[in-house]
């Protein structure tokens, strides 16, 4: 939109990428809509980045962004973002389905293979339908309201996908072991 469809190399100067960021912050609205600096920045890193590509397959000597100053470029603004470790999002998935396993009476091995197709309502009873791992005996077992708590909502996972999203085998049994420890078993 900004350029047209027959820019060549040679007319990408510093005063193109200059024109184009003043593009971006002051005349480009799809659709009449004001655009986030966030799709701003990221359309201005596009161009910069071919640029740069451009360099290094030696079309162009320099990126001519370069020669802008760091306060003209489209800067992200900066964001105060809340976040949890990976350990801690996986220590909270892990406690949720150890506290669902406990409710229910299910060993943590068939926690882990429960998918959503093994959930369902019988005359308004949550139920699991599960062939126990260890012992491959098919059980339908009535879910309590306690053990329901502990248990993710669904969302838009399909029947195949598993009920809870937990890390491998081996991090949950890393994670399990302190409790176990601390609660003395």
């Amino acid at each position: 939109d900004y350029a047209g469809e027959r820019v060549t190399m040679d007319q990408i100067d510093k005063a193109f990428c200059q024109e184009y960021i003043d593009y971006l912050l002051t005349e480009y609205r799809p659709k009449g809509k004001h655009v986030s600096n966030f799709t701003l920045h990221t359309y201005y890193r596009i161009l910069n980045g071919a640029l740069n590509a451009a360099v290094r397959a030696e079309i162009i000597k320099v990126n001519p962004f370069t020669k802008i100053n760091n306060s003209d470029k489209i800067r992200l603004p900066e964001s105060k973002r809340s976040y949890m470790t990976i350990e801690e999002v996986q220590e909270g998935r892990v406690k949720n389905a150890y506290l669902f396993s406990c409710f229910c009476g299910l060993r943590i091995s068939d926690i882990i293979s429960l998918k959503w197709k093994d959930v369902f309502v019988d005359r308004g009873q949550y139920r699991l339908a599960v062939s126990m791992q260890k012992t491959k005996e098919p059980i339908y077992l009535p879910l309590s309201p306690e053990a329901l708590k502990w248990m993710p909502e669904r969302g838009e996972k399909t029947s195949e996908d598993h009920v809870f999203d937990l890390p491998s085998p081996t991090m949950v049994n890393t994670l399990l072991k302190p409790w176990a420890k601390a609660a003395g078993i």
